[in-house]
């Protein structure tokens, strides 16, 4: 009797003693400081609300079973925890780099999906004999490691019946670029390489000058495409996952990169498990997947790493990329590659940090060698092509070419060598790249004789990454992650064959949010009841007379920086780095001259019509991360990222 007392003693011990310091441990990382001790407190009171229960109930017969289950249970969900920790660290040591607690910290929230299988085992573990459980053991403890290991995608994949093709609901393939200026293609004047295969788009179609994004970074931007809505509408105004390989930055990426230290906590308070494109949200994903179509993603996502955000919660069948912002091309030393460094603190922690990931439908991949991103996705768009050759289909080809890091096959690098500059050389190698890439989708479609029953977009996602100093975005001022022209205004060209007459070049202004009415009217899908930002565009390319502008009015906000534009004039507004600009658009598209001071009643419309917008719109779901400090022509914006 006695030594049964003593074991129970120890064990309520080092089990209070686990606890306790694993959840301490996991508040340090996820909690404000200031709601740290309370919530610690709270913990310890219910904890010894439990162990005092225990106590009560000890002289039942049953005790033995209850103490069992609780300890197997809150070890096993302590070892799973463990074996996390373990990934992360063998992660960092392979590459390098800093410690992953975020990824880690997060887990925390998924206590339940190891709570209850450990619940289960630990009664297996009292009531059945000893090999048994042995075997039941190690088979338990195997299968939760294939599970950790795999990283099986959680979330729930609707089903929905897929339709044969017919002339009345055309195939959409979206093709995004990730960065790309507007000035990096043939197309639109650039000397330096030849982009054929996109050229060719625009050549069987129109080509649009004057395309804005609705963000001038990737996930905002991204958002408001695929939902025909300004993102500011439901709150996306942040990145979800800004530096999601980084839970905590170092102190000296901060100084580097111009962030406001003193005014910004060292870590994010929004859990990445409340980050993403909200569930309500509909996709163009969503709205082609009820009307019939085969839907895919291949690439990059970016719209939310936990699994409630993922691609098959908003509309799409297949998926095989990646979720996060950023991945490596190749591995780091291949051969076969060419590799640009650059002198800036966002390049360097991505070369520190990134892996190459590749997910099929939320399964990590393990590819063979390891071919180069950009060509592997154009060929498994072609896939998915030739899969669906009977179905009606959407594709959105989200490349994340050429978005740092600055990755490139030799093959390519060796076809430029009129470019001295080498990392300018492997910047446009990382285009051709995607050239090729888009040959790759555009083939299969005249192979398949697809061509004249499909819309093709292609796009980028924001301007190019002027401060990489690999291009400037001429004509325009500014790049990503600004609200001038460079970084809102985005190569864009369309065609689909038989239906829009072909070397159109568009000039009025028109938004990336237009490609989500577009494609659903031509679909003959309902649109939501919601508001919906985006235009059909049909109308005005199929009718080249037509003098209407498809925008009269269009917004861009990231929290405190934002831009509207109106008719010929363009309002740019930085309260944080102090800037406030107005530019006749049409008549200075380089925004050289502010007419601030000289217009005063301009300057008073537009902010109206900015104020009048603004309260339509939902307030952030989580905070900005970081103030990126950028120099644009001499002086410096602070952009929130």
């Amino acid at each position: 009797m006695k030594k049964n007392i003593l074991t129970h003693f120890f064990t309520q011990i080092i089990t209070f003693g686990i606890v306790t310091l694993f959840v301490g441990y996991i508040l340090l990382l996820t909690a404000p400081l200031k709601h740290i001790l309370p919530l610690y407190f709270l913990f310890l009171g219910v904890l010894g609300g439990i162990i005092q229960f225990s106590d009560k109930i000890s002289s039942s017969r049953n005790w033995q079973s209850i103490i069992s289950i609780l300890l197997v249970a809150t070890l096993g969900a302590i070892a799973a925890w463990f074996f996390q920790l373990i990934e992360l660290r063998i992660h960092t040591w392979r590459t390098g780099s800093i410690f992953n607690a975020g990824l880690f910290a997060d887990e925390f929230t998924k206590a339940y999906t190891y709570l209850f299988p450990t619940l289960i085992i630990g009664e297996l573990m009292r009531r059945l004999p000893n090999k048994i459980i042995v075997a039941s053991g190690v088979g338990s403890f195997t299968s939760l490691l294939f599970w950790f290991y795999t990283g099986i995608d959680q979330s729930e994949i609707t089903s929905a019946q897929v339709l044969k093709s017919d002339k009345d609901h055309p195939n959409v393939i979206v093709i995004l670029a990730d960065d790309l200026g507007f000035h990096d293609l043939s197309m639109n004047g650039n000397q330096l390489i030849q982009t054929s295969h996109i050229d060719r788009i625009a050549a069987m179609g129109v080509n649009f000058t004057r395309a804005y994004v609705t963000a001038p970074v990737c996930a905002t931007s991204r958002a408001g495409m695929l939902t025909g809505r300004y993102q500011n509408r439901y709150g996306f105004e942040a990145l979800p996952d800004p530096f999601p390989w980084v839970y905590r930055m170092r102190l000296e990426d901060f100084e580097n990169g111009g962030n406001q230290r003193e005014e910004y906590p060292w870590y994010n308070t929004t859990r990445i498990s409340r980050r993403g494109l909200p569930s309500n949200e509909i996709t163009l994903g969503e709205i082609l997947k009820n009307q019939g179509y085969a839907t895919a993603l291949i690439g990059k996502w970016h719209l939310g790493m936990h699994p409630n955000y993922r691609p098959a919660r908003h509309g799409f069948d297949y998926h095989y990329g990646f979720y996060n912002g950023a991945s490596l091309y190749a591995d780091i030393g291949d051969t076969t590659m060419e590799e640009a460094h650059l002198n800036q603190y966002l390049d360097d922690m991505q070369w520190q940090q990134l892996n190459y990931d590749i997910r099929e439908n939320g399964i990590k991949q393990d590819v063979k060698g390891h071919p180069y991103q950009t060509s592997l996705f154009g060929n498994k768009a072609a896939e998915f092509i030739e899969t669906n050759k009977e179905n009606r289909f959407f594709l959105y080809a989200a490349f994340n070419a050429p978005h740092a890091p600055i990755q490139a096959p030799k093959k390519y690098y060796d076809e430029l060598s009129h470019i001295e500059n080498h990392s300018q050389r492997v910047y446009y190698a990382m285009i051709k790249s995607l050239d090729d890439a888009v040959g790759t989708i555009t083939k299969k479609l005249q192979e398949l004789g697809l061509e004249e029953n499909t819309i093709i977009y292609f796009t980028s996602d924001n301007g190019g990454a002027s401060y990489t100093k690999l291009m400037d975005n001429t004509p325009f001022k500014g790049g990503k992650i600004t609200h001038f022209e460079g970084g809102q205004v985005v190569p864009f060209c369309m065609q689909w064959k038989g239906q829009i007459p072909p070397q159109q070049v568009f000039e009025k202004s028109i938004s990336l949010m237009d490609i989500f009415t577009t494609s659903a009217v031509a679909a003959q899908a309902e649109l939501p009841k919601k508001k919906i930002d985006g235009v059909d565009l049909l109308p005005f390319v199929k009718d080249t007379l037509q003098n209407n502008s498809p925008h009269e009015i269009l917004f861009s906000r990231s929290i405190y920086a934002k831009f509207i534009r109106k008719g010929d004039y363009k309002l740019v507004l930085n309260p944080k780095s102090n800037h406030q600009h107005l530019y006749d658009i049409r008549n200075d598209f380089r925004e050289q001259n502010d007419l601030w001071n000289q217009l005063p009643e301009k300057v008073q419309e537009l902010q109206n019509d900015l104020a009048k917008w603004e309260e339509e719109l939902a307030p952030p779901l989580w905070e900005t991360f970081s103030h990126i400090a950028v120099d644009v022509d001499g002086e410096v914006y602070y952009f929130p990222n």
